[in-house]
């Protein structure tokens, strides 16, 4: 049953939209009318549910029924200054009207949970700790928790989240679940606009800048006692505005790119004229994919099934993966039934040695080595596992150590993601498949070769030959297209997957009247010097393909219709159009005027260039540099 929430004090609506990714339905948002721009955004964005209201009228007002509230959420406005410390007495009475109208509706409503996102030093906090005493004479189990959002989210920001969380039964919060969040490591170029037109956050103090620490460097710049400084990871300062150097000029980090860094989706609207205050309420409101992770872990007694049926699709998912892989290898297996050993996952026999598999896969790296050892030791007690040489495989990152001492103290050994990398290099598509799975990247990971002889070798530069061989056995036409497409594509991801994350689709425009082939986003951290160059100077994120089984070179019609699918507000200003034949005369000028022009840059392989590619590929080279000089060759010799 799906469960629901009421927000109260929410800035901007974020909470409500926490809430809601973590599938709540938001009943109500109360928002204070003098609160303007909360006011306007939440009304924007979240319609008629959002209520002219102060804390204090939530319970008297009828509008809405209230009697059966799963969540309350919302935004304490006390101060962190104790009554001891404090001599303005407004502050004091203020912090006291808010007290009890917070005691007032927990009564009233009787919430199954709630979360209150507090100031960041709540800790022996005499008003805080007064308040939690209160609630807990109610009859909840009342926590305080404070979150490092980038150890949650990934996202590259310094900031902290601290909340007042309870439950009327315990049951019902397990924090613990934070723990196993599928996150990975954010850069900040993921977050930025590729450039602004608005002149206003070019308008910036220069004196500021001059005894700033600015080169030439694009980055992100903090300020940090008395100066501006490039900051790997953001931190907000609503007087100093976080500062952006793109392409040698310096501009105010934008609104949406602190949106995008709050896990506000470009769609949301924040239509503010008052540029100045929107800034102070984006800095300081909680990061929307926090609250989705904490809103997951409320109103649990109902949703552990939920919960578990996501962790068991994962992990059936990279065994299926495995199995698919040693199908691959032709090697003689049989499945354990469950009820004869449920720890057991794949049993090879060989003349000399039976080997028998555990597959375990965790949402992230943290403590994975107390859990590898956790797991060792009831591999080694398995009575069922004496006579066999166990190995087990881990779908994380495991230290050489942890290895070692697994291998010397249990007798067997552990292959994790550096292995099975290795393995998977000879199936793209099942490496793709494994990849996209992980929370984290693995561009830095370097794959390691498995020293156990298991595995039956197969022929020297057999992908190469096989995808050669196929194509050229497939001869041009309609009625060999289908399977010349999916060979191009597997011919991609054979060359590319260390710099491309593929998407299998074909895309069609809103009005479907356009179709491309193969699409294609290019990751983020990258050596190639290819796909570092469209990214920078094309600002392009995706990549299309296109497919032409022709008997003939293409003409200048395909590369008018592949230009109609390049603009820049899609991100997406490059193409590769794989045919037999290449380009003709015509299409080659018709490709230099759309880059001459329109700045689109289309480039046309043909089987030959295909071939080479593969070669470079098989012979340890980046088959990306064969793009680079086709692309060299494209704009030293491009006319005005």
């Amino acid at each position: 049953m799906k469960r629901n929430v009421i927000t109260i004090n929410d800035n901007l609506g974020t909470i409500a939209l926490g809430f809601s990714k973590a599938g709540y339905d938001v009943r109500a948002i109360y928002i204070n009318f003098s609160d303007k721009i909360s006011y306007t955004v939440c009304g924007d964005n979240w319609g008629a549910i959002v209520r002219d209201n102060n804390w204090d009228d939530v319970c008297d007002n009828d509008e809405l029924d209230l009697s059966n509230i799963d969540c309350l959420a919302g935004r304490l406005r006390i101060s962190s200054i104790s009554r001891a410390g404090c001599k303005d007495r407004s502050i004091i009475c203020q912090n006291e009207r808010e007290l009890r109208a917070i005691i007032d509706i927990l009564e009233g409503i009787h919430p199954r949970c709630f979360l209150l996102q507090c100031a960041n030093r709540i800790q022996g906090n005499n008003i805080i700790s007064d308040l939690c005493e209160k609630i807990k004479h109610m009859g909840y189990t009342v926590d305080i928790k404070s979150f490092n959002t980038r150890n949650i989210t990934g996202f590259p920001v310094k900031e902290k989240g601290s909340f007042i969380i309870g439950a009327l039964n315990h049951n019902d919060i397990n924090l613990e679940f934070l723990d196993n969040i599928d996150s990975r490591d954010y850069l900040i170029d993921e977050f930025l606009e590729t450039k602004s037109d608005d002149k206003w956050y070019y308008n910036i103090k220069q004196d500021l800048l001059y005894r700033s620490e600015i080169d030439n460097r694009d980055g992100v710049l903090c300020w940090n006692k008395d100066r501006y400084k490039y900051e790997k990871n953001i931190f907000w300062n609503p007087r100093m505005i976080p500062l952006i150097v793109q392409t040698g000029s310096v501009r105010k980090i934008t609104h949406r790119e602190i949106a995008r860094l709050k896990g506000i989706p470009d769609e949301y609207l924040l239509n503010i004229r008052n540029k100045s205050n929107l800034y102070q309420q984006l800095m300081f409101i909680p990061n929307v994919f926090l609250i989705q992770q904490i809103a997951f872990s409320l109103c649990l007694s109902d949703r552990e099934e939920d919960y578990l049926s996501r962790m068991v699709l994962k992990s059936k998912r990279f065994k299926e993966i495995l199995f698919a892989y040693f199908a691959h290898k032709n090697m003689e297996n049989s499945l354990y039934n469950a009820e004869e050993d449920s720890m057991i996952d794949f049993r090879y026999v060989t003349d000399s040695a039976t080997y028998c598999f555990v597959f375990k896969i965790y949402n992230n790296n943290s403590g994975i080595e107390n859990r590898i050892l956790a797991i060792s030791k009831k591999i080694y007690e398995n009575e069922n596992l004496s006579e066999t040489i166990p190995i087990l495989v881990i779908g994380n990152v495991v230290g050489n150590e942890s290895k070692k001492y697994v291998e010397k103290e249990f007798g067997f050994f552990v292959w994790d993601v550096e292995n099975i990398l290795w393995m998977l290099q000879e199936c793209p598509k099942l490496r793709s498949e494994f990849v996209s799975m992980l929370s984290f990247n693995v561009t830095d990971i370097t794959p390691q070769k498995i020293e156990q002889k298991l595995f039956v070798q197969k022929k020297e530069n057999l992908v190469k030959w096989d995808l050669q061989e196929r194509l050229r056995t497939i001869k041009p036409g309609q009625a060999d297209a289908r399977e010349y497409e999916q060979l191009c594509v597997d011919i991609l991801k054979y060359l590319f997957s260390e710099n491309v994350e593929f998407f299998d689709e074909q895309k069609k425009s809103n009005n479907r009247l356009y179709r491309f082939d193969f699409c294609g986003k290019i990751r983020t951290i990258n050596t190639s010097e290819f796909f570092d160059t469209v990214q920078k100077f094309f600002g392009t994120k995706y990549l299309i393909f296109e497919f032409k089984n022709y008997e003939k070179a293409i003409s200048q019609k395909e590369i008018y219709t592949t230009e109609k699918y390049l603009y820049e507000k899609a991100l997406r200003k490059v193409a590769i159009i794989i045919s037999r034949k290449g380009m003709d005369e015509n299409a080659q000028k018709a490709s230099r005027g759309s880059l001459r022009e329109l700045g689109k840059l289309i480039i046309g392989l043909s089987d030959e260039d295909v071939n080479k590619l593969i070669d470079m590929k098989d012979n340890d080279e980046d088959p990306s540099d064969y793009l680079q000089v086709l692309l060299d060759n494209m704009l030293i010799d491009l006319e005005k």
